[in-house]
């Protein structure tokens, strides 16, 4: 008997994770979903591209990655997107145009509202027709 594994009394699951790339939702209901873990890829896609980390001190405010990108979109993502990535680039309208789907795919996978985001097959079918297009 000695080599059995330990029993639980408790069959509730704490959410771990860090600060910033939690769905709004799992701090109210625990609530482990495949919408939280969009919400995580959004943010992680947002701060990517913006060289910005959802914990800064200017996301403080009643402004978050999610807004700071959204109110750049799209006529001022250039502004917001991580120079080191424009570096070197040679800007055409492809380029922006990736960029812009990318943001795009970041936005809507961070919204607040669970089900308004999107879905993981869509971000796929997304991901895969901004590469077809900038190779073409």
């Amino acid at each position: 008997m000695s080599d059995m594994a330990p029993t639980h009394d408790s069959n509730s699951i704490g959410i771990a994770g860090t600060l910033g790339y939690l769905a709004p939702e799992y701090a109210t209901n625990n609530f482990i979903s495949s919408q939280g873990d969009m919400y995580s890829y959004g943010i992680l896609l947002l701060e990517m591209f913006t060289n910005k980390r959802p914990t800064e001190e200017e996301f403080y405010d009643h402004i978050n990655l999610h807004s700071f990108v959204s109110n750049a979109f799209p006529n001022h993502i250039l502004k917001i997107v991580d120079q080191d990535i424009l570096r070197g680039l040679h800007m055409n309208p492809k380029i922006k145009d990736c960029l812009e789907g990318t943001l795009r795919i970041g936005i809507a996978c961070s919204r607040t509202v669970p089900r308004d985001r999107m879905s993981i097959t869509d971000v796929v079918k997304d991901l895969r027709k901004i590469r077809v297009y900038y190779l073409s």
